[in-house]
């Protein structure tokens, strides 16, 4: 427990250098942690009943949703979109040290996201995405009904030096919550890969994910 801590600690005073990632991953003072986190980790699983997840939005998809009243963003997270936006789809199409990315994504988020003239373009970048060999995405249909983490929002993050230790990020409406207490996070790890067997297959959640019609999340 202790050296996990330790480790979580280390890794927030890195994030805060400005020379501490390379120029094509740039991290800067002022990132959320998830921010800092998710560009840290070797590996990714994430489910997101809500919204498609940060790193798989477009530029357009990600600054209505900074915008957007209910998420109360912060002047200086609005300031740095632009280079967060950049950083997290890096870190998914880098040639040298890609992240390994593994989202799975309710129908409802699909709904949500897609509307406007943001809408194919943002069907495109999540099929496209969903082709490179370190990224999988998955949809969990409604005619699957009710699942361990339904209405949730998780990210399960691995990191290069400890393989074998996961941690546990939650957005929440207050701010990012961390878990890694062992049991808590092996119960979510066991519920994220039933979600990896109950979701559509990779094919078929692209077929959906390209047919799927929403309203937008702009104010009206």
């Amino acid at each position: 427990m202790a050296e996990r801590l330790d480790d979580m600690l280390r890794l927030n005073r890195l994030a805060q250098a400005d020379d501490w990632w390379r120029a094509e991953k740039p991290v800067r003072r002022g990132y959320p942690a998830s921010t800092q986190m998710e560009l840290a980790a070797a590996g990714i699983d994430v489910y997101d009943a809500m919204l498609i997840p940060p790193a798989l939005r477009t530029f357009e998809f990600a600054e209505i949703v900074l915008n957007n009243q209910i998420f109360r963003a912060k002047r200086h997270e609005l300031e740095m979109l632009p280079q967060m936006h950049a950083a997290l789809q890096a870190r998914l199409t880098t040639s040298d040290d890609p992240v390994r990315y593994h989202a799975i994504l309710d129908e409802g988020a699909l709904l949500r996201s897609f509307g406007g003239e943001e809408s194919l373009e943002q069907r495109r970048l999540l099929v496209d995405l969903g082709e490179l060999p370190n990224v999988t995405i998955q949809v969990i249909p409604f005619t699957a009904g009710l699942h361990p983490l339904f209405g949730q929002r998780i990210a399960i993050l691995r990191f290069a030096d400890h393989e074998d230790e996961e941690l546990v990020l939650e957005p929440t409406g207050a701010g990012d919550m961390y878990m890694e207490f062992p049991d808590e996070v092996q119960r979510l790890r066991t519920d994220m890969d039933f979600l990896k067997t109950t979701a559509l297959s990779p094919e078929e959640s692209a077929r959906l994910i390209m047919e799927t019609k929403s309203s937008s999340l702009r104010k009206k």
